[in-house]
């Protein structure tokens, strides 16, 4: 399991890609942002909900059936693959990755539900996700991150998870 040394949490504020402000984003601008045919991940449940109702569906949906640390219901939608995993707060489980990754090429549209928080999922998908893909996240207060996948958020993502401590205690699914 990798968690987020408060002395990080900085390096998250830098959005991964464009950061669309709350205010301008319609379906015309997330598809002059997403190109044609990408495969379209989205971390979070308002994301998720916004994307679909602009016209924008994701192919795989990272929910966790919370907004801002407060319950809420589900994204409507009926994913031809569920998947669950376990994710605390501020940490990236080995088993969550696990669950990406099968996420990433169950048949679509996906949705993976995570207990606990989904919002560090973001980074692991920017590594995980083919060129080309699209990982859109929300940047709370501020709007909305597009994020195509390639080799410079690649990167960010490999040298934040590899800056991220190492915590073997995570519990073993039996």
């Amino acid at each position: 399991m990798l968690t987020l040394p408060e002395g990080m949490r900085h390096m998250l504020r830098e959005p991964f890609g464009t950061l669309i402000r709350d205010a301008d984003v319609t379906g015309e601008r997330l598809r002059s942002e997403i190109p044609d045919g990408a495969l379209v991940v989205a971390v979070g449940d308002a994301t998720t909900e916004r994307l679909a109702r602009l016209g924008v569906p994701a192919g795989v949906e990272v929910v966790d059936g919370q907004e801002r640390r407060a319950a809420r219901a589900a994204p409507r939608g009926s994913p031809a693959t569920s998947l669950y995993c376990r994710n605390e707060a501020g940490t990236i489980a080995d088993s969550a990755l696990a669950a990406l990754r099968e996420a990433l090429s169950a048949p679509r549209p996906v949705r993976l539900t995570v207990e606990g928080e989904e919002d560090l999922l973001a980074v692991p998908l920017c590594e995980m996700c083919e060129d080309g893909s699209v990982v859109a996240y929300g940047q709370p207060g501020e709007g909305m991150v597009i994020v195509r996948v390639g080799a410079g958020p690649r990167e960010r993502a490999r040298r934040i998870m590899g800056m991220m401590g190492r915590r073997d205690d995570e519990p073993v699914a039996g």
